[in-house]
């Protein structure tokens, strides 16, 4: 079963997908209509300021998935300070007032460990996600402390918990982004 707060490891056989490829996503919602979450280990080249033209925050901005690219979305750990987000788990919340998360940032109140932006979403229909799991496309990792996620290395997330999934994915660890080059 699949549920808010999990992440879903790419299989190594999903490296040559342009979207997906060692990727880690962070499961935001679940429920019989589908499934939305964000990539959470791909960092885009463009910077907050690129695309907010209100901040001068330079701040990573990550790829979230190919739905709704041209939106931004956002994940944070200061429920206290950025009213309206949906808790993922005690400390991890999904969005919020996006005004007040900009005058934080605006006002240096926020470290780049408290809050990750995305372009885009991944998503699903419920069906469409299990059956992508039982093919083996997405290994579910519940074993994970989330409230560590945005201290995480994002180039190095996949590979750290593919480690973790046992001895038979370790040849995969190293592999190029195209393994046909390997």
């Amino acid at each position: 079963m699949i549920q808010i707060g999990q992440l879903l490891i790419a299989e190594p056989h999903l490296a040559i997908d342009r979207d997906f490829g060692k990727s880690v996503i962070l499961l935001t919602e679940v429920n019989t209509q589908g499934a939305v979450g964000f990539i959470i280990n791909k960092p885009l080249s463009i910077r907050l300021n690129d695309v907010v033209s209100q901040t001068k925050n330079n701040l990573q901005v990550f790829n979230g998935g190919p739905v709704e690219f041209e939106h931004l979305y956002f994940i944070h750990q200061i429920p206290e300070k950025i009213e309206g987000g949906i808790r993922l788990t005690n400390e991890l919340y999904w969005g919020g007032s996006f005004e007040q998360a900009m005058e934080l940032l605006k006002e240096g109140q926020l470290e780049p460990h408290h809050i990750r932006f995305f372009m885009g979403y991944s998503g699903w229909t419920y069906k469409q996600l299990l059956d992508e799991i039982a093919e083996q496309s997405w290994i579910v990792v519940t074993d994970f402390n989330l409230n560590d996620l945005l201290k995480s290395t994002p180039n190095d997330l996949w590979k750290t918990l593919l480690a973790k999934q046992g001895e038979i994915y370790q040849e995969w660890i190293n592999t190029p982004d195209d393994p046909r080059l390997n």
